[in-house]
């Protein structure tokens, strides 16, 4: 059976640890390629990013790592595809900016503490992407979600539920820490 190549925007995941050497200040490639610049790179198997790009006729994809400077030039047989989308964004000087965006019941963890109407939800809480209004479809309310990078979201903390909305940024999905 063979697997279908990632487009840009593609949620993956490391299958195997990565261990390379800095082609670039914030690039990292297993090749050991005497124009490498830098010393050795590694990052353990899990390691989530987002597929910013596919040279072609090479067989590595160009993966920014999620919250951090690095992009691994890693091969397709170490990736796997994870649950989630991606707004590619070109930010004007040549570089690009990733917004992940959300689906409608998405179980999505907190990144951070988060106080919202006097409590405090700790960094690391699960919950749903759930709609705070009723009267609109599910695909409505993700469609504005989407354009302004606001979420409502459920969480059942301690047998209290709790319904607030919450920037996109301060989320992550629950299925990049399986």
């Amino acid at each position: 059976m063979t697997r279908t190549p990632f487009r840009s925007g593609t949620r993956v995941r490391l299958t195997q640890d990565f261990n390379g050497f800095l082609w670039d200040e914030n690039i990292a490639s297993e090749r050991d390629e005497p124009e490498s610049n830098g010393g050795p790179v590694s990052y353990p198997a899990g390691t989530v990013g987002t597929v910013m790009l596919h040279p072609q006729g090479e067989e590595e994809y160009m993966v920014q790592l999620d919250y951090q400077k690095m992009t691994l030039a890693a091969r397709f047989s170490k990736l796997e595809r994870i649950r989630g989308y991606t707004r590619v964004i070109p930010d004007g000087d040549g570089g690009v900016r990733i917004q992940q965006l959300f689906g409608y019941l998405d179980a999505v963890r907190l990144r951070q503490d988060l106080t919202c109407e006097g409590r405090t939800y700790k960094a690391g809480s699960i919950g749903r992407i759930h709609s705070l209004n009723r009267r609109l479809p599910p695909v409505q309310v993700m469609e504005e979600s989407w354009r302004t990078g606001v979420y409502d979201m459920f969480l059942n903390d301690h047998g209290e539920r709790s319904y607030f909305s919450v920037h996109g940024s301060a989320l992550q999905l629950a299925s990049d820490f399986t």
